[in-house]
């Protein structure tokens, strides 16, 4: 429940202060909001219903789906922005970017919000089963997909890595079997 209200509160600063839904991160936290959201919601249900009320089946279909995505997907962000992201910021010495990537907001968005899903998947011993892999895929097609409309609007990339060039399939099929390796160890 309190972590539910602390990232309802960073989601709500982190898009007032940067509504740019062209990163991943933000739709990784928008996300994370929607299935704590929703968990607390399925869960005050359940108190108020209690088992086998008509809502349970279905409230808990959908916090399952939730967090088959949310799990592998907090993880492959938080890996994205402290192995690829940070170190090419230093590499290329963006220091705004350095700053943004090591300031407290960040380490929320990509560090503390992955130890505290996984914290929820081993206390709840839920396991991700092999099926959600398609929810997991299609929010990270989306979300490409969504870059390309950005770009053709916008005129910019979000990552270095999204660019467009002759080792493009290379690249997102690599970041690709990064999210799936990720769901298959979750």
């Amino acid at each position: 429940g309190g972590f539910c209200a602390v990232l309802v509160v960073v989601s709500a600063r982190s898009i007032t202060r940067s509504p740019d839904l062209t990163y991943f991160t933000i739709w990784n936290l928008l996300l994370q909001t929607a299935y704590f959201g929703i968990a607390a919601l399925a869960g005050v249900v359940l108190l108020v219903r209690g088992p086998g009320g008509a809502g349970e089946h279905w409230g808990a279909r959908i916090v399952y789906r939730g967090f088959c995505v949310c799990v592998p997907c907090s993880v492959y962000v938080s890996l994205v922005t402290w192995c690829v992201l940070l170190p090419q910021a230093v590499q290329s010495g963006n220091s705004a970017l350095v700053a943004v990537l090591v300031g407290p907001l960040s380490w929320f968005q990509h560090l503390a919000n992955t130890c505290l899903l996984l914290v929820d998947f081993c206390a709840n011993s839920m396991l991700i089963h092999s099926s959600a892999v398609v929810f997991l895929v299609g929010w990270i097609v989306a979300y490409v997909v969504s870059s390309w409309v950005s770009f053709a609007v916008l005129g910019y990339w979000p990552y270095f890595f999204l660019v467009l060039s002759s080792n493009t399939p290379v690249v997102y099929f690599g970041f690709a079997m990064l999210a799936v390796l990720l769901f298959g160890l979750a």
